[in-house]
């Protein structure tokens, strides 16, 4: 885990790196080693690159990342986050855009959640990968948790980890290759 004072400078190395990577709105960019994710309980979002075209910038891009994906239910708690989730979600994001047509976020329902308030979750699985932040439950504008987990399913880049799909959310992560429907 990363102090508050590691977030912070990283944050503000990334701005000064990469003065535009905040937006409030789209850039007219969805596309492959980029998001554009909006928090569903506070509205906060995130448009920006998964990676820069250096080291230092690629480490401050993903520290960005990592606290945009911070458990903000509990003191703002964040740890890394898997590259390689970021990288499906990329992926699931460029599909959900193209079968409706135009750029669509990522509504995140849940990132990266702390052991503790994970423990007080209904139905929240003891060992989940939210806790290591290789997972995130979300939405498409749009398109309903069926539609989304159908369309995700069908795509062979996606086709590792978890893919779980509920009323009111689909569930995406980076463990083993397992599917699941909680309808």
């Amino acid at each position: 885990m990363l102090t508050r004072r590691q977030w912070i400078g990283g944050i503000f190395a990334a701005t000064l790196a990469a003065p535009g990577i905040v937006r409030a709105q789209a850039s007219g960019v969805v596309g492959v080693n980029r998001l554009w994710v909006i928090r569903a309980w506070d509205g906060e979002q995130l448009d920006a690159p998964i990676r820069l075209r250096s080291d230092d910038g690629s480490r401050n891009a993903w520290m960005l990342w990592s606290y945009f994906w911070r458990d903000v239910k509990d003191d703002d708690q964040a740890v890394w986050i898997d590259m390689a989730l970021l990288d499906r979600l990329s992926a699931a994001q460029i599909l959900a855009s193209g079968q409706r047509g135009e750029e669509t976020p990522i509504v995140m329902n849940s990132g990266y959640r702390t052991v503790e308030r994970n423990r007080t979750i209904e139905g929240a699985a003891p060992n989940s990968l939210h806790c290591i932040g290789k997972a995130c439950d979300f939405n498409f504008r749009g398109l309903t948790p069926r539609q989304t987990a159908d369309l995700l399913d069908a795509e062979s880049r996606l086709s590792s980890g978890g893919l779980g799909r509920y009323d009111d959310f689909t569930h995406l992560d980076t463990g083993p290759r397992r599917r699941w429907d909680r309808t």
